[in-house]
């Protein structure tokens, strides 16, 4: 099935477009402002970094999960051999985060019926070569610049710090053919046969010490070719640099949800977008359960069952399935703790269940979309903390203490698509679900709104209103509920501050801030209970140092987190107090007693069930 990109698609594409056809004139870092400013002249230019030396273009299209990244990906290809290359044919290497993702795109873009190839078959026609580096020797000098050629591994397979521990890096005769006709002077950069290559492939003598490797490194070298890497925000460090440094790439085009500090956004999706496109579910309904793992998954099984009933009424074959995040092997809501439960307490059928971690993968071959597959019920780990796609995902229950906010994002992700990008007609099916153990999560499920406003263009109303809390409590004067959650404040800055100018600022500001790099320049994050005087201080030692653009964009940030604040908290939170409520009571031997149901009945002869008689109390 053809899918249509949508318009936040359509958008992104024309803004790496824009941006690879600048590089052909500027500098990467030129074009980096030229396309942001394009139709934003007022617009903030985050810092660029040359991750791949300055003449390589490096950007990342940053889109929420659920957004149809890997479609994009796959368009991109042709868009940048077009762009950049001005080729019909282009060398793609894509790069995935794992194996697994490894095996499904490879399978997704060998099926002429998936929308991954399809997308390519757009641009290329029958034109397409795709392969792994197993099977790279089947592509020959011929399909070299008649066909687009893609070729899919894992980054784990560039990333080394000697190229003698991956056969990547190896001398293999099956390429020899790509080498016949090297140019002179031989290209810079091609990796040679050294001395101790000879310890390690015993065909190699020592006459062809000083030899290019016939690799598929350098062979890639050759090409030049457009670099897609998924999850990007997952390897940032020197030895990926320089992995993608050996290969000589003409581009690198990089797809996160969760960009990290050090990744070149060029263009932000907010999920507001995706709402509107129909592609995921919001809001979150988010249960916590203090009572603990079991009460967890029970609640988790009577949404889901709930949910298959409502698809029973759905003109598209619906079959909701609960993903519950398993602890590790040393805690107690194990693996098979969960399996147990699930099968002896809660009664589902040993069918419905599969188990995917990393050395059980019960969902190999199995196609979940199929109405005869049974599965109701995914247990993991960490291994489908992303990378996993199935819009039937409906219910999330997590047994763990996560704290972090993008690993709650990713979480939370697995459970956002939208089946069939198609808006369900049961309210209830338009929403994702989940049932969490750890306050921590909640915590930093809830931390993510300002994230939403912050980097993803939500309004503030909409950021507070994502999560719909299931169980809240309010606070008691005797302590014994919790008090409501007062969410840190997450406020982007376009600069970190020099240490010289922190030193400057006043304690009772330096005690309570945090400032980080970001792949924007800097965040600062603070307390979301701080009175207004020292809210306006901090306000006022970050805006110092900026110019009167930017001041007036922090004024606008500070402003949207009050906002924020509002929406958000209940007015005991904010420090309103109420009136003390009377309690009604009624004189009874001399003393008052607290009216109640016991009391009436037994001074009255009162049955409430019954009629009401008058009696003289």
């Amino acid at each position: 099935m053809t899918f249509a990109l949508k318009q936040y698609q359509q958008q992104s594409l024309a803004k790496l477009e824009t941006y690879l056809q600048a590089c052909l004139s500027m500098t990467p870092m030129e074009a980096f402002a030229h396309a942001i400013t394009e139709h934003e002249p007022e617009a903030i230019i985050p810092t660029y970094t040359s991750r791949f030396g300055s003449h390589v273009p490096c950007v990342c299209l940053r889109v929420p999960t659920g957004g149809g990244k890997t479609l994009m990906a796959a368009h991109s290809v042709a868009l940048a051999g077009r762009s950049l290359m001005h080729s019909q044919a282009p060398v793609a290497l894509w790069l995935t985060p794992s194996d697994t993702i490894r095996k499904q795109t490879l399978e997704a873009f060998t099926n002429a019926q998936h929308p991954y190839r399809q997308a390519l078959t757009t641009h290329f026609g029958d034109r397409v070569r795709i392969c792994d580096l197993d099977s790279l020797q089947t592509i020959g000098p011929h399909d070299v610049g008649h066909s687009a050629i893609l070729v899919v591994t894992t980054i784990q397979s560039l990333s080394v710090r000697k190229t003698t521990d991956r056969n990547v890096y190896s001398f293999f005769e099956a390429l020899s053919p790509h080498f016949a006709l090297l140019p002179t002077p031989v290209p810079q950069g091609l990796e040679c046969v050294s001395a101790e290559d000879l310890t390690h492939q015993p065909y190699l003598n020592s006459q062809d010490v000083g030899r290019v490797k016939h690799s598929v490194a350098n062979w890639l070298h050759l090409q030049q070719p457009i670099v897609i890497v998924d999850e990007a925000h997952n390897h940032q460090t020197a030895v990926f640099y320089n992995a993608i440094g050996r290969i000589n790439p003409s581009c690198v085009i990089e797809f996160t949800a969760t960009p990290v500090s050090g990744i070149n956004v060029l263009h932000h999706v907010s999920a507001q977008q995706l709402k509107a496109e129909q592609m995921i579910k919001l809001p979150i309904v988010l249960t916590e359960h203090p009572q603990g793992w079991r009460e967890c998954i029970h609640s988790a099984r009577i949404t889901r069952d709930r949910l298959e009933a409502l698809a029973q009424n759905e003109p598209d074959y619906l079959r909701p399935i609960a993903l519950i995040q398993a602890e590790d092997k040393n805690a107690e809501a194990t693996v098979e703790a969960v399996r147990h439960f699930l099968e002896q307490d809660e009664l589902i059928e040993k069918n419905q269940i599969a188990i995917v971690t990393g050395s059980q993968k019960e969902l190999n071959g199995i196609n979940l979309f199929d109405p005869q597959c049974p599965i109701r019920y995914v247990v993991t780990v960490e291994a489908l903390k992303e990378g996993w796609d199935c819009s039937f995902a409906y219910v999330l229950a997590s047994l763990q203490s996560v704290r972090s906010a993008k690993d709650v994002e990713q979480l939370l992700g697995r459970v956002l698509r939208m089946p069939y990008a198609l808006n369900r007609q049961q309210d209830a099916l338009n929403k994702a679900y989940a049932h969490i153990v750890a306050e921590s999560f909640a915590e930093a499920a809830h931390n993510i709104t300002d994230r939403l406003v912050n980097n993803m263009g939500f309004n503030p109303y909409e950021a507070a209103n994502l999560f719909i809390s299931q169980q809240f409590p309010l606070p008691l004067p005797d302590g014994q509920a919790r008090a409501p959650r007062i969410p840190d404040c997450y406020i982007p800055l376009p600069a970190m501050p020099s240490p010289e100018v922190v030193a400057t600022w006043p304690s009772e500001v330096n005690h309570v801030i945090d400032i980080r790099p970001t792949s924007h320049g800097a965040a600062l994050l603070m307390p979301g209970n701080l009175n207004d005087s020292v809210y306006q201080q901090i306000q006022d030692c970050v805006s110092a140092p900026l110019n009167a653009a930017q001041k007036t964009a922090l004024t606008a940030q500070f402003n949207l987190q009050r906002d924020i604040r509002a929406a958000q908290l209940a007015p005991a939170a904010l420090g309103h107090t109420f009136a003390p409520i009377p309690q009604l009571c009624l004189p009874f031997e001399q003393h008052l007693e607290v009216v109640d149901r016991m009391m009436l009945s037994g001074m009255g002869q009162l049955n409430l069930q019954g009629p009401i008689q008058a009696t003289h109390l």
